[in-house]
């Protein structure tokens, strides 16, 4: 699965994963697909480029999600890695 802020694939590291607002909803019904237990926390807020051709920049929402244990963060990895886009 691609970030949609920084167009590189989402990446777990250690136990945790940063996922833009506008993913959480789709990364939320892998975990809950896959069965494994996460906490959600806000993280913050950015600015990021309309497009990369524009001055224009809008504010961003990032959350972390915490999993329990390295085996449920390898878990999501390879649903994320599955993902197509």
């Amino acid at each position: 699965m691609i970030c949609n802020l920084y167009n590189e694939p989402l990446s777990v590291h250690g136990q945790g994963l940063l996922v833009t607002e506008s993913q959480r909803a789709r990364v939320e019904a892998g975990i809950a697909d896959i069965g494994i237990r996460a906490d959600w926390w806000p993280s913050t807020r950015t600015a990021a480029k309309f497009r990369e051709d524009s001055a224009h920049h809008q504010g961003v929402a990032v959350w972390s999600v915490v999993m329990f244990d390295r085996a449920d963060a390898e878990k999501l990895q390879s649903w994320l890695d599955a993902q197509p886009g």
